[in-house]
C-alpha cells in the first residue's frame, strides 16, 4: 500500500510510514476493543480500513442521495456505482494479498449548463470518502482564473498551492477549458500533469467540468499526458434533460415555489424548452429558473392590473408564458405575408403544414412531428427583384409562430461569402454559418 504510492505529489516518505501506522494502529484498538481486551494486533483489515459497505451506513445513505435527489443522469449514476463495486473488488483483492485492480478518480464531467455537475462532484466526494479512497471528501470548486497568474511562474505556484490545498478532497475546474492557450493555462496544465496520477493510494481527486467540444479539444491540443489522467472514455456525460424531465424538473421548481400551474400550461411551457434545446449551450435546469422568473414577473403584472380576482391563488398561465409584443413593433410571420404581393401559394403550402403539425401535436404523434420538422428546408427560385429574400425574412418567423425552431433568427449570406482561400477552409465557414443559424 505504501509502494503504490511513490512517485506521487506529495508522497511523504517516512513520514507515510507514521501516518499510515498510527491509522492501523487506531483501527486494531478499535477492533479488539469489541472483541477482547488483549493487546491490539495490526491485522491486514486495521491498515486497509473497514470494507466499504453500500447496504448500510455513510455510504449507502450517499449512493441513495445520488439515485433519489437527481433526476434523469441515468448514465453517470451508473458510472459511480461501478466504480464503488470497483473499490469494494480492489479491497477484497488486497485482503487476500493479490494486486489490487486500478481506477481512474481524475474524470472529466461534460454537459451543458444546469445538469448538476457541480451539485453530483459534491456527492462524488462523499461516496469517495464513506468508500474509503478519500481521506476528507470536502469538494473544493476553483475556476479557470483561480490558476492563471500575471508574470511567469506565478501560474505554476498557484496550480501548486491549489493542489495542496485539495489534497484529501474533490477539486472541481469548472469550465476548465478556458486553460486551453498557449500561455499560462497551458502551464497550468503542465503543472496539474506533473502533480497528478491515477495511481491507487491517490489522496486526491479532480474533476474537470466543462462543454463536450470546447473540452476534447482541450485534451487534443496540450500535453499528451493530460489525456491520461484524464481518459475521455471514462468522461461523465451529463446529457440535456428529456421532455419528462424537463416536465419533473419544472412541476417540483413550482411546488417549492407555491406556484400552481395547469398540466396544459405546464404542456406549453416544456413545448418552448424543447425549442431552446436546440441552441447551444442549452442551460436545463437553469432555462427553467429563468423562464419561470420571468413567466412570474408577467403574473404579478397581471394580479396588480387587477385581471384577476382578488384572493385567487397563485397560478401561472399560458400567457405568463408569452412574451408581449411592443406597440409599433414591425410586423413578423403571417402578419408580414400578408402585407407582400402575390403570396397566397406561399401561405398556403404554410397553413397546410401548420395543419399538419397541430394535428401530429394533438394526436401525440411524436415520430411524425419530429420527422414534419425535419424535412423543412427550402429552395426559393426566382427572377430578381421577385421578394426570395423578403420572404425568406417573413419565413422566418413564421417556422417560430409554428413552434418548429427556437427562435426567429435569420442568417443571411451568400456563396461567395461560404468559400474558402484555401483547402479546408471553406468547411470552417460553412460550420460557423451553421452554428449561427442553429436554433433559427
Amino acid at each position: 500500500r505504501l509502494a503504490a504510492g511513490r512517485g506521487r505529489y506529495g508522497f511523504g516518505n517516512a513520514g507515510e510510514v507514521r501516518n499510515l501506522f498510527q491509522k492501523a494502529y487506531r483501527n486494531a484498538v478499535v477492533r479488539q476493543a469489541v472483541a477482547d481486551n488483549t493487546a491490539p494486533e495490526i491485522k491486514i483489515e486495521d491498515v486497509l480500513g473497514p470494507r466499504p459497505d453500500k447496504s448500510r451506513g455513510p455510504l449507502a445513505e450517499a449512493l441513495r442521495e445520488l439515485r433519489t435527489n437527481f433526476i434523469g443522469l441515468e448514465t453517470v449514476k451508473k458510472e459511480i456505482y461501478a466504480l464503488v463495486d470497483n473499490v469494494i473488488e480492489s479491497y477484497d483483492l488486497e485482503m487476500k494479498g493479490s494486486k489490487p485492480t486500478e481506477y481512474a478518480l481524475n474524470r472529466l464531467m461534460i454537459g451543458n449548463p444546469g445538469t448538476g455537475k457541480t451539485t453530483v462532484a459534491k456527492i462524488y466526494g462523499k461516496i469517495l470518502k464513506y468508500a474509503g479512497i478519500l481521506s476528507d471528501g470536502e469538494v473544493v470548486v476553483t475556476t479557470a482564473s483561480d490558476f492563471i497568474g500575471e508574470a511567469e511562474g506565478v501560474t505554476k505556484h498557484n496550480t501548486k498551492r491549489i493542489l495542496k490545498r485539495a489534497a484529501g478532497k474533490v477539486l472541481v475546474i469548472d469550465e476548465a477549458y478556458s486553460l486551453n492557450d498557449q500561455n499560462y493555462g497551458r502551464e497550468a496544465l503542465d503543472t496539474i500533469v506533473e502533480k497528478v496520477h491515477n495511481k491507487p493510494g491517490d489522496d486526491i481527486a479532480v474533476l474537470m467540468l466543462g462543454y463536450p467540444k470546447e473540452m476534447f479539444k482541450m485534451l487534443r491540443e496540450q500535453n499528451p499526458g493530460l489525456s491520461r489522467r484524464f481518459n475521455p472514455e471514462n468522461a461523465l456525460r451529463f446529457n440535456d434533460f428529456d421532455r419528462t424531465e424537463l416536465r419533473t424538473i419544472l412541476k417540483l421548481v413550482c411546488r417549492k415555489k407555491e406556484l400552481y400551474i395547469s398540466y396544459k400550461t405546464v404542456n406549453f411551457a416544456v413545448d418552448l424548452l424543447e425549442k431552446q434545446k436546440v441552441k447551444p449551450n442549452f442551460g436545463n435546469a437553469g432555462a427553467i429558473d429563468s423562464m419561470l422568473s420571468d413567466a412570474q414577473l408577467r403574473m404579478s403584472a397581471r394580479y396588480r392590473m387587477g385581471m384577476t380576482p382578488a384572493g385567487a391563488r397563485q397560478e401561472l398561465t399560458i400567457q405568463d408564458f408569452i412574451r408581449a409584443k411592443q406597440k409599433g413593433a414591425e410586423k413578423t410571420g403571417m402578419a408580414a405575408l400578408d402585407d407582400l404581393y402575390n403570396t397566397g401559394d406561399i401561405k398556403k403550402q404554410l397553413m397546410e403544414l401548420k395543419t399538419s403539425l397541430e394535428t401530429a401535436k394533438s394526436r401525440g404523434k411524436r415520430d411524425l412531428l419530429k420527422k414534419l420538422k425535419e424535412g423543412l428546408n427550402f429552395v426559393f427560385t426566382g427572377r430578381p427583384g421577385t421578394g426570395k429574400t423578403t420572404v425568406a425574412r417573413c419565413l422566418a418567423g413564421v417556422l417560430y409562430e409554428l413552434g418548429i425552431v427556437a427562435t426567429p433568427t435569420l442568417v443571411e449570406t451568400s456563396a461567395l461569402n461560404m468559400q474558402g482561400q484555401h483547402v479546408g477552409s471553406t468547411k470552417a465557414l460553412v460550420m460557423k454559418k451553421m452554428e449561427e443559424a442553429r436554433g433559427g
